[in-house]
């Protein structure tokens, strides 16, 4: 190990691998990736799926199975598209390469910044690579889709029939009755985001077009979010950067473009770093605390109007104020005040909203409550059957390495994480995902679905991916992008019909 390498520590995160370590290591990263690309490839090539036990949950679960795709891009020209994606990665790592653990901000923001423009390419080179047209004129397309969302459609109608902004909100419940698709069981806040740009720019193709395009850049901002959550959490610039890379390059946001499940990531990175900045405020400085909490507390609520999805991130939260109170000093009574702080926002926001334009979050809430549940029964998606296959799924969605890092991490035990803080941050986040699945809450669909909580993942991959040496770092995320071109050249992920 070079001194360099021996300089590469961080609070909370124990000394960098052995070199005999991270050769086995990679060497396993590299079979697994090899295997699984061959899997794919062969499995749709025959269309397997299904039908060969050693195919089944490459492409979803059996709840919820995403298609091989039978109007195949030339994978020239995908492969070309990928590698100028690539390109803004690669000037990221070389930045980071040189010298991450003393870089100023300047290069720190420089990389951010790449990492946001290779995550928008990505998304790019994958819709005109893969798509059997070779354009982007699809994202309108899937926009204006009844079957892909329905948002747009329903926001177009509310502005064709004169329906304001305040009569929607105020008769929230009843018009979900009159609604399409995705909207009936979601909150106000996809609807009014493609009525802004209708009532802008008007209903055309080039105004989804215009939308889906916005989505995409808001969603590549989730690179520089989770690079700032990790921060949140106390860990240093390189287990952020490494973190947010490896966010950059999971498929589940980028081959679901332009969908809003992309950007809920954002809200999860805003909720959980605002709550761990309020934790982690000086025993001196309640007022700081209270503040952070607040914004804790308004980030859900206004998540909260957007996806209800977010709900789950409670437990995230309670866990970090558990840790807080049993390892840092003075953590109990911070615990208190982040939490009053959090309540008082959150309920101040809904009141507020409630004496403006009348809108009911808690008869808003049933109402969605018992259209999902009637959606389940209708699809068959039977509890606990999806347990384990809405975790195979997820491993779809983080690229298959990423739950692998994850395992090797919290495996790896207290003599590596140095602090029992960082064992129990990278447990809750784990366990975050596990809990999903275990309640049922969030069923099928989990590529997509899950994709808000990837920048959870992304924080314990970071801390493994912290301690291993530049070189070993390259080999991962390269083979991640390997797996990412399989992923987009041969399965389809939304369809128009």
């Amino acid at each position: 190990m070079t001194s360099r390498g021996r300089k590469e520590r961080t609070q909370g995160v124990g000394p960098p691998h052995r070199d005999g370590e991270m050769a086995t290591a990679m060497r396993m990263m590299v079979i697994v990736a090899a295997a699984l690309v061959l899997r794919v490839l062969v499995a749709q090539h025959v269309n397997f799926a299904g039908d060969a036990p050693w195919a089944t949950g490459l492409n979803g679960s059996r709840f919820w199975c995403w298609p091989w795709r039978t109007d195949r891009a030339p994978f020239a020209r995908l492969l070309a598209c990928m590698v100028v994606a690539l390109v803004p990665l690669g000037v990221a790592f070389s930045l980071l390469w040189q010298r991450p653990a003393s870089a100023k901000r300047a290069r720190h923001a420089a990389v951010v910044a790449l990492l946001v423009l290779g995550s928008f390419a990505m998304q790019m080179a994958a819709m005109a690579g893969g798509d059997g047209n070779g354009s982007l004129g699809r994202v309108g397309q899937i926009v204006r889709s009844e079957a892909a969302t329905s948002y747009y459609n329903d926001a177009a109608a509310l502005v064709r029939n004169g329906v304001t902004t305040r009569q929607l909100l105020g008769n929230y419940p009843q018009w979900l009755d009159e609604s399409t698709g995705h909207n009936r069981n979601k909150p106000p806040a996809p609807t009014l985001y493609f009525r802004a740009w209708i009532s802008v720019f008007g209903d055309s193709l080039g105004t989804a077009q215009r939308a889906g395009m916005a989505l995409g850049a808001l969603a590549a901002l989730t690179a520089a979010a989770t690079y700032g959550l990790v921060l949140c959490l106390g860990f240093d610039a390189l287990t952020a950067l490494c973190a947010a890379l490896f966010w950059t390059l999971c498929p589940g946001p980028i081959v679901m473009w332009p969908e809003l499940d992309q950007v809920y990531g954002l809200f999860t990175c805003a909720i959980v770093g605002a709550w761990a900045l309020g934790l982690r405020a000086p025993k001196t400085s309640p007022q700081r605390a209270m503040a952070w909490g607040a914004a804790a507390g308004l980030l859900m609520a206004i998540g909260l109007f957007t996806t209800y999805a977010l709900l789950v991130l409670v437990f995230t939260l309670a866990s970090l104020a558990v840790g807080s109170a049993l390892f840092d000093s003075g953590g109990r009574r911070r615990m208190i005040h982040v939490a009053a702080a959090a309540a008082a926002a959150f309920v101040a926001f809904y009141v507020l909203l409630w004496l403006a334009v009348g809108f009911d979050p808690i008869t808003t809430f049933f109402k969605i409550h018992a259209v999902q549940n009637a959606n389940l029964v209708a699809l068959k998606r039977t509890w606990p059957d999806t347990i384990g296959w809405d975790l195979l799924d997820f491993t779809l969605c983080c690229g298959w390495l990423g739950c692998l890092l994850a395992g090797m991490f919290l495996l790896a035990g207290v003599s590596r994480w140095r602090t029992k803080k960082t064992g129990w941050i990278a447990a809750t986040m784990i366990v975050q995902i596990v809990l999903i699945a275990l309640t049922g809450v969030l069923q099928s669909e989990v590529t997509r679905l899950w994709i808000f909580v990837l920048p959870l993942l992304a924080v314990v991959v970071g801390l493994e991916l912290r301690q291993w040496d530049r070189s070993f770092r390259l080999a991962v995320f390269l083979c991640m992008w390997i797996l990412l071109v399989t992923v987009v050249a041969n399965i389809q992920f939304i369809l128009l019909e």
